[in-house]
């Protein structure tokens, strides 16, 4: 029987915080990230300036069941509370929330957290949201900011951020706040007033930004300080003896160091590309099925090297042809990890069929593996929700946006 959701307001820092949780007050990892009941109910309260959502200050539940160890990045996290900032920049699916996630529960310390989104960009509701999550875990600092956030009129931000620094001096601990999701913040205003407070901010108050861009910031100025720990793409990447680990851990299957070379060596160590892989193999057992499916999934049947799935940032802005109906089915149906022949099957068509409904595909969509087409169909929107039988494969690991 599904469960009953209640509604629990509270009024914290000045704002009304709406939060939903089941009776038992536990939540699994995917009620928490998509966030689709939450935002639903509180729609009741109506659009006020006032209402934040608790779910965008929580940090996200990870099990220690599904995360691979990852001590070098752990170490330059850890690097990064002797630094006032730590920036972490890299495309979606890389990894980046889990990262910082696993790594704050396995130091057992506190952080205050923002999951940003894209109308988060303004300026007063952006400090409002900081403020809460701060207010959550130091009460005092929203007693010192909340006037000037619920001025009607816009507040004096550098006057409101010397207050904000000033509470945080007085703090006899370290602070630690993370923004999540920190590509959708654009407003210069935001901008210049992060910079105020990363320039002024007390040395026991640390600030980690998970972006896919580098923001606008003054980053040259704290590298050339030794201030700046930095992340990125090609430290993410998982290893050969991570992703031999991942994929053990995720499939149960002992795979061979040719097969999970060949994965890692497609998906170029990109988490999201891994954790699809691991997805489809799952429920099989059959060796030779097993290296068939690696060999269509990495592109390679045995003439040359496979073309490899460099993940660009501004993928998703890359305009495609729109597939017809059929092509389509053929899609949804590569999601599932199906064959060319399994495909086949279904449609009641013959394989050679099926290879030039494949080779539209990627010409469209402008890729060359199956990887590369599932994964630009869903940056695209091409691949979505409620569209097939069954969720595509790749909504199993996403569900919501990629990180």
């Amino acid at each position: 029987m599904p469960a009953v959701f209640e509604r629990q307001d509270s009024f914290l820092g000045g704002f009304y915080i709406i939060d939903v949780v089941e009776p038992s007050n536990h939540r699994s990892f995917e009620e928490q990230r998509s966030g689709g009941k939450e935002r639903c109910l509180s729609m009741e309260r109506g659009n006020s300036d006032h209402l934040l959502l608790a779910t965008k200050l929580a940090i996200p539940a990870i099990s220690h069941k599904r995360v691979v160890p990852r001590p070098r990045l752990n170490s330059k996290l850890d690097a990064g509370m002797y630094m006032p900032f730590t920036l972490i920049t890299a495309p979606a699916g890389f990894g980046k929330t889990t990262l910082i996630g696993t790594w704050i529960q396995q130091r057992e310390t506190t952080a205050a957290w923002v999951t940003l989104e894209s109308n988060d960009d303004e300026l007063v509701r952006f400090w409002r949201y900081v403020i809460a999550s701060l207010d959550r875990l130091h009460p005092v600092i929203g007693e010192q900011v909340r006037a000037w956030l619920q001025e009607l009129r816009p507040p004096n931000v550098e006057e409101m951020l010397t207050v904000l620094i000033n509470a945080l001096v007085t703090l006899p601990h370290d602070v630690l706040l993370v923004l999540d999701n920190y590509h959708v913040i654009t407003a210069p205003s935001i901008q210049r007033s992060l910079a105020f407070l990363l320039e002024h901010m007390p040395a026991h108050f640390h600030l980690i930004i998970a972006t896919r861009v580098d923001p606008p910031l003054p980053l040259a100025r704290f590298r050339v300080r030794g201030e700046l720990v930095e992340l990125r793409a090609a430290e993410l990447r998982f290893t050969a003896d991570e992703a031999t680990a991942f994929l053990l851990q995720s499939t149960g299957i002992p795979l061979t160091i040719e097969d999970t070379t060949a994965l890692n060596r497609s998906t170029e160590g990109w988490a999201a590309g891994l954790q699809l892989a691991a997805l489809s193999l799952q429920g099989r057992d059959d060796p030779a099925g097993i290296s068939n499916f690696i060999k269509t999934f990495t592109g390679t049947f045995g003439e040359g090297q496979p073309p490899t799935w460099t993940v660009l940032q501004n993928r998703e802005y890359v305009p495609i042809e729109k597939l017809s109906e059929r092509e389509q089915e053929v899609l949804n149906l590569i999601a599932k990890g199906l064959s060319n022949h399994e495909i086949a099957q279904k449609l009641v068509v013959t394989v050679s069929t099926i290879k030039t409904h494949l080779n539209n595909i990627y010409a469209k969509l402008h890729v060359h593996t199956r990887l590369q087409a599932v994964t630009k169909a869903y940056d695209a929107g091409v691949l979505r929700r409620g569209e097939i039988d069954t969720e595509p494969l790749i909504y199993s690991y996403f569900p919501g946006k990629m990180r």
